[in-house]
């Protein structure tokens, strides 16, 4: 069986307007990529702008009991329970009255 011209014409019809339905959905799936990359960086900015930070967090720090230590202008952070963990300088600045140079953010200052 030999397929007439108007069944070859009727099969690339067909195919044509396939292509076009696919080209018509792509163009749609790239319209919705682009809103949602849109929507994406609009709610990245906005909670950029709007993080503050969480209560939660704030008090678990502070049950941590961080400290920070400048020493030479390179801050370090690390628990009181760290520094009291072995006999050293630290152990004596934390634990006695001895007056402790701090930075402006509160860090303690050690000059090498």
């Amino acid at each position: 069986m030999s397929a007439t011209i108007s069944d070859r014409l009727r099969l690339e019809d067909i195919r044509r307007q396939k292509l076009e339905k696919i080209h018509e959905e792509r163009t749609k799936l790239d319209e919705i990529q682009r809103v949602y990359d849109w929507l994406c960086d609009r709610d990245k900015m906005d909670f950029e702008q709007n993080s503050e930070p969480n209560d939660e967090i704030i008090q678990m720090q502070e049950k941590q009991n961080r400290v920070l230590i400048n020493v030479s202008g390179t801050i370090f952070e690390t628990t009181r329970n760290t520094l009291l963990g072995n006999q050293s300088i630290f152990t004596v600045m934390l634990t006695t009255s001895l007056s402790v140079d701090k930075d402006g953010s509160g860090a303690i200052t050690v000059d090498r």
